[in-house]
């Protein structure tokens, strides 16, 4: 008499592995305890949603990698004149598909993001160096100082030449 049935290997139908997903069909399934098409259907369908549940995890942990890919790129070339389509070509998704993504991992959308790290790469230099605020704007990646000088206002809420001045009373 078979009291164990041994259920089909989920691993090779999908390719994946399955982690720490503790599953019902993994175990074995004893015949005697589960001895209905009812129940045993119960535990398909439990294991069914645990499968899913790890594979939105899954597929959430690769869109945070994809940022991370994105991030790092934007932060390498964020002194150039980047796009968000080179970004997406660079991460191979589309950019439609990029632009609520990054607004939805980031908090705010691409162009916003990149000003902002060009801004505080701006503060940092106007703090450590000794160069003129315009050419201060081309190292950060703007090339008209005067829209550098209104994003840096609009993002800090005073002007560079304002910002460098109180901090050099500062110090």
């Amino acid at each position: 008499m078979i009291t164990d049935i041994r259920m089909p290997n989920y691993e090779e139908l999908f390719y994946k592995t399955l982690g720490d997903v503790d599953l019902f069909h993994t175990e074995g399934i004893t015949v005697t305890f589960y001895n209905t098409l009812t129940i045993l259907k119960g535990l398909f369908e439990k294991d069914t949603k645990k499968r899913i549940e790890h594979l939105r995890i899954k597929k959430g942990q690769n869109k945070d990698w994809l940022m991370g890919r994105a991030e790092e790129y934007i932060k390498t070339y964020s002194a150039s004149d980047i796009k968000a389509h080179e970004v997406a070509d660079f991460i191979n998704i589309s950019s439609n598909y990029f632009s609520p993504l990054f607004r939805q991992a980031m908090g705010q959308p691409f162009n916003e993001y990149v000003n902002t790290l060009r801004i505080e790469e701006a503060k940092t230099l106007l703090v450590e160096t000794p160069f003129k605020v315009n050419e201060l704007a081309g190292q950060v990646g703007y090339k008209e100082y005067k829209y550098f000088v209104e994003v840096f206002k609009k993002v800090c809420g005073i002007t560079p030449m304002i910002y460098r001045k109180m901090l050099s009373e500062k110090h």
